[in-house]
């Protein structure tokens, strides 16, 4: 208790409150979404440096300032260190879930991948293609080829793959559906953050899975997932 009113300051006349808060004890993230909950109320303002000291100031609004009191000010700290207590519970419950989720997605993505299908053969697909491509004037597209044979043999094809890891929103952020955007990404001719679902936390799982398999073929760089489509206006 000693240490919560050291770094608790109160002044009546001006009516604040102004809280020094240890961001390794809370985050910076914990501290807004605490600070947040009282504007309605109050005039909020944060400040510091978020590695060293974080300062929250709480300013009673003109229009109630006659009627605050010390009891109020006082109660203002209160209240605001119970939230930042809630805010704590409910980011570490956030990343806890957060990892659950991704699991649970990675395990429902892998059974979802077709078990007759291996990376290896996808590169050597590719690269079959791209042999081809050298020594004929034919343009084809790596989209279409077989991932176990290497030619176009109605069977599972590098579109194919790619298209059962995308969202299906088509949400058109992109400027193109899902399945456009597909071709795309399996064609070489961009990467998977054009994607606008792909590059969220929740899909995480299913784009490193996906960059995985690109990483292991013809377009595997180091600089694949930054390459982007050009957006259909």
């Amino acid at each position: 208790m000693a240490e919560k009113e050291k770094n608790v300051k109160i002044d009546e006349t001006e009516k604040t409150v102004t809280i020094t808060l240890n961001p390794r004890l809370y985050s910076q993230n914990v501290i807004m979404r605490a600070a947040y909950r009282f504007t309605e109320d109050f005039e909020v303002a944060i400040d510091g440096d978020p590695l060293e000291t974080i300062i929250a100031v709480f300013k009673i609004k003109k229009e109630d300032e006659k009627d605050a009191s010390k009891k109020d000010l006082v109660a203002i700290s209160d209240a605001f260190y119970s939230e930042l207590l809630h805010a704590s519970v409910e980011d570490a419950q956030a990343r806890r879930y957060a990892d659950t989720r991704n699991a649970l997605i990675g395990a429902a993505v892998r059974q979802l991948m077709p078990t007759n299908v291996d990376p290896r053969a996808i590169a050597e697909t590719l690269n079959s293609y791209a042999d081809k491509k050298e020594k004929t004037s034919v343009q084809e597209n790596p989209a279409d080829y077989d991932c176990n044979s290497g030619g176009k043999e109605g069977k599972k094809t590098t579109f194919d793959l790619v298209y059962q890891y995308m969202p299906k929103q088509n949400c058109g952020r992109c400027g193109r559906d899902c399945e456009e955007t597909a071709k795309k990404i399996a064609a070489g001719e961009c990467g998977t953050n054009v994607c606008f679902h792909l590059k969220t936390k929740e899909f995480s799982v299913v784009r490193e899975e996906l960059e995985k398999i690109l990483k292991k073929s013809n377009f595997g760089t180091d600089n694949y997932g930054q390459k982007q489509c050009e957006k259909v206006e």
